[in-house]
């Protein structure tokens, strides 16, 4: 690659990154905005084949860490004797709650 080349990938790179950022507050003030159109819109309908997946692969990741956790659909529960809590993540909420 010529040095020309390679000028003109490092100046599109800073270009996007410049973009992004310009980007990144607009996305983050609308968040909730965003999260409800792109479900209106079925965006979250792939999610639902994923996240069994994943929560199972996080309990096996704890597990390796020595914290007990279950899970169960898009549910995942970890219940840590220490603190005595109960907490449940579930797709699209969080809550904890003294156990």
């Amino acid at each position: 690659m010529r040095m020309g080349g390679r000028d003109n990938v490092n100046l599109t790179l800073i270009a996007l990154t410049c973009a992004l950022l310009m980007v990144l507050p607009l996305v983050t003030t609308f968040d909730d905005l965003l999260t409800a159109w792109a479900m209106q819109l079925g965006a979250d309908n792939p999610l639902q084949a994923i996240v069994p997946i994943e929560s199972r692969m996080v309990v096996s990741l704890l597990g390796l860490i020595g914290i007990h956790a279950a899970a169960s659909a898009a549910t995942l529960s970890s219940g840590m004797e220490r603190a005595r809590c109960m907490c449940s993540l579930s797709l699209g909420t969080a809550s904890a709650g003294r156990a």
